[in-house]
């Protein structure tokens, strides 16, 4: 759903989009179907008070939450989504995250995304593509192993500071009041830290690693 106001229809109100797929596949009557559509709306974190309102009084973030629920509807065994919580604010993603975490249980959820931490907050087991070809598939757990010992952190006082050759590569440069502080992969330093998930995509993207 990277684009989820064309999964909706702008003339028809939420509610009965979210109803008339589960009268079609249930066999129940029209009051039943509207009451279940609005249990769905509100498992997505929208009020029922919402089910008469149009898409485009939802925001973006409101509109995703409503195709994750047409998705969810049937109970299907495998949900596929692509770049779900692109162009969502902070607030948005973080309540899309939860719903879909809240649901691993019942569904296996297969995500393609960009955005690393909706993977380490959604997924246990992940590939990593580089130029078409797949340079990793496992677990999460064994991709982070691969970069044990090798992310390191320094700072420094200014950008004339900074040369790569001496770090490595650079996976970030956070600027504090007191200087920069320079995130980096190596095969030593004097600063080692607890390496993340976007500190391994990073590694095995960059410096040729992968399974």
């Amino acid at each position: 759903f990277q684009d989820p106001m064309t999964a909706l229809n702008p003339v028809m109100k939420i509610g009965n989009q979210i109803a008339e797929v589960i009268k079609v596949h249930n066999g129940i009557t029209k009051k039943e179907a509207a009451e279940r559509a609005a249990e769905m709306l509100e498992m997505v974190g929208i009020t029922r008070e919402r089910y008469n309102e149009y898409p485009h009084q939802f925001s973006g973030g409101m509109k995703q939450r409503v195709a994750i629920a047409q998705a969810l509807l049937g109970n299907p065994k495998y949900v596929i989504l692509d770049e779900p919580t692109v162009g969502l604010d902070p607030t948005e993603r973080l309540r899309f995250r939860n719903i879909l975490n809240n649901r691993k249980q019942k569904t296996n959820i297969i995500l393609s995304t960009h955005i690393i931490s909706d993977v380490a907050m959604l997924c246990e087991n992940i590939g990593v593509m580089k130029a078409g070809k797949i340079v990793y598939c496992g677990s999460v757990d064994t991709l982070l192993k691969k970069v044990e010992n090798r992310v390191f952190v320094e700072n420094v006082r200014s950008d004339s500071e900074i040369f790569e050759e001496h770090y490595g590569k650079i996976i970030s440069l956070i600027r504090k009041p007191e200087g920069i502080e320079i995130r980096y992969i190596a095969e030593s330093g004097n600063n080692n830290v607890k390496p993340t998930l976007e500190d391994a995509y990073f590694y095995v993207i960059n410096m040729n690693e992968g399974v």
